[in-house]
């Protein structure tokens, strides 16, 4: 995961389900010249996320929960060696600091197992464009909250929020066109964007101190496990192979795609992001993530696995990524200008 800034304001964090983008005063940045693999890694990063929604297709006659507790089974393992090293590393306060916060990390766990559970149920029932752009709009839940709870964005926030609403009704009401559409997909990719907040929320507060590995890992699992008990409930089974069992895909011939996705979007493409923080500003990376529908569209596409949109998505679609544009930049200004004046007053 990432390196929250010391604002508490989250408005300016994008996140692809494990990777938190937060905005830093650009002063810690400006005399760093990143290296020049940098560039290569990023690139590699966005394609491997934007990625993520083909292959979450492919397992389409995997029930939702199944589906979701298999990523992030997967994914948990992978971190696991090193959350191990990391967590030894620490110090004996930091090792109590980290037990004492089982609540807040059960509690981040349990957002990341609802925005999965969401993402998948809504790749399942929409088009993968649609997908892709619904689950893009945290910045403008995010900047919207804010407003309807009274606290301080600018009007270039304002702005890109209701340019983004509107974009939204644009591209859901031209859904009806596509066959892929429903608005039920819409709506749970939507709803995907809306725990990742609560992630974001605990996530910023806990990775101000906690290693990332260790994080990463304990809330993973915690999600993963989460979906594992949900998907047993409903009638999975423990034992069973393939589809019907909560660990069925080690013995499927889904295992190839589950392992791409750990692999490729989550370590490739998450990891690559959150190292890249150390490098790079963290508005960039937010930018680059807008491309992420865009990417992912065209991936579907050459893979025969989503159609091409029609105009409506295309031009909701258009202005939905404007708008998310718009609130990221105005409101790291604004953030900015926080910063500038708490340090003259």
């Amino acid at each position: 995961m990432p390196q929250p800034s010391g604002n508490d304001s989250p408005a300016q964090t994008h996140a692809d389900a494990e990777v938190i983008v937060t905005v830093e005063p650009l002063e810690d940045h400006k005399d760093t010249r990143p290296p020049l693999w940098t560039l290569p890694v990023l690139i590699v990063a966005v394609l491997a996320v934007s990625s993520a929604a083909s292959a979450f297709k492919v397992l389409s006659d995997v029930p939702p929960v199944t589906m979701a507790a298999w990523r992030l089974q997967l994914t948990g393992l992978l971190l696991m060696p090193g959350a191990i090293i990391q967590y030894w590393q620490l110090s004996p306060e930091l090792k109590q600091r980290t037990h004492r916060s089982g609540m807040l990390m059960l509690l981040s766990g349990g957002a990341l197992a609802l925005h999965f559970c969401f993402w998948v149920e809504g790749i399942e029932n929409t088009s993968i464009t649609h997908a892709l752009f619904f689950s893009s709009v945290t910045p403008i839940i995010i900047a919207g909250g804010m407003w309807a709870l009274g606290h301080a964005i600018s009007h270039g926030e304002i702005a890109g929020t209701c340019l983004g609403f509107f974009g939204g009704i644009l591209l859901a009401g031209g859904g009806a066109q596509e066959g892929q559409v429903t608005v039920l997909g819409d709506l749970s990719c939507v709803m995907a964007s809306v725990f990742v907040i609560v992630y974001l929320f605990v996530g910023r507060k806990l990775r101000s101190w906690m290693p990332l590995f260790v994080y990463a890992h304990v809330v993973t699992a915690l999600g993963g496990g989460i979906l594992c008990v949900a998907a047993v409930m409903g009638g999975a089974s423990i034992t069973a192979p393939g589809i019907a069992g909560v660990a069925g895909w080690m013995q499927s011939h889904h295992a190839p795609v589950v392992i791409y996705l750990g692999v490729v979007p989550g370590i490739l493409g998450h990891t690559g992001l959150n190292t890249l923080l150390k490098y790079l500003h963290p508005l960039l990376l937010t930018l680059s993530l807008t491309l992420e529908p865009l990417i992912g569209s065209v991936i579907g596409w050459m893979l025969g696995l989503a159609q091409p949109p029609g105009v409506y998505t295309w031009v909701g679609g258009a202005i939905l990524l404007a708008s998310t544009v718009m609130v990221v930049i105005f409101g790291h200004r604004r953030e900015q200008s926080e910063r500038l004046r708490g340090l003259q007053g």
